[in-house]
């Protein structure tokens, strides 16, 4: 149960990492604030149960990592309006990382 418990962990504190910086990266400001209350309480619950994991826990930890985290960029990529970043709003010139001068990015 502690391996169960300590995979959704990391798996939910990777996951929220990964949504935190496509939050930042596409200056939502809103889901970046209630993303990181959330990465508060996922920490407190990953490091009152990392202490004392044994082998098979660590496995459950290093697992959740890579999932968590692409999980994350698919489903912000998903549900999440995609905005150029806060250094290209309002340029006159045309933005070097998305190629748009628009301030909204066509799919």
């Amino acid at each position: 149960m502690n391996s169960v418990l300590l995979f959704l962990s990391v798996l939910i504190m990777t996951f929220l990492s990964g949504f935190q910086n496509k939050n930042i990266n596409g200056s939502h400001h809103i889901l970046a604030f209630i993303t990181s209350i959330f990465l508060g309480i996922a920490g407190v619950l990953l490091y009152k149960v990392m202490p004392t994991a044994s082998q098979h826990e660590m496995l459950a930890y290093i697992s959740a990592g890579p999932v968590g985290v692409l999980l994350s960029m698919l489903v912000h990529d998903k549900f999440v309006k995609k905005t150029v970043s806060a250094n290209c709003l309002g340029c006159k010139y045309r933005c070097q990382a998305t190629g748009n001068y628009e301030e909204e990015v066509k799919d």
